[in-house]
């Protein structure tokens, strides 16, 4: 991970800013469960996202590119995704 973060400024998903877009640079997991929770969204590496808000119990509303709605995602999830700051 010190590598994402060096190369590319990588950061958890959980402590994106809100009101900004990223790139997903990974998800780290191994539980097949949550890799085909993750792919239903289409939230793979590459994926652009946009953070719209965090709520007081750490949830994160966030839009995914190719995606009409808005997907709210738990602490949990937003740990195992780091993502890298769009220009």
């Amino acid at each position: 991970m010190s590598k994402l973060r060096r190369k590319f400024g990588a950061v958890r998903l959980s402590d994106a800013e809100v009101a900004r877009s990223y790139e997903v640079l990974r998800v780290f997991e191994k539980d097949p469960k949550f890799l085909e929770f993750m792919e239903g969204l289409q939230l793979r590496p590459g994926t652009h996202v946009h953070v719209h808000q965090r709520e007081y119990d750490e949830t994160m509303a966030v839009s995914i590119a190719r995606r009409a709605a808005r997907v709210h995602l738990g602490k949990p999830a937003t740990e195992r995704i780091w993502v890298r700051r769009l220009p």
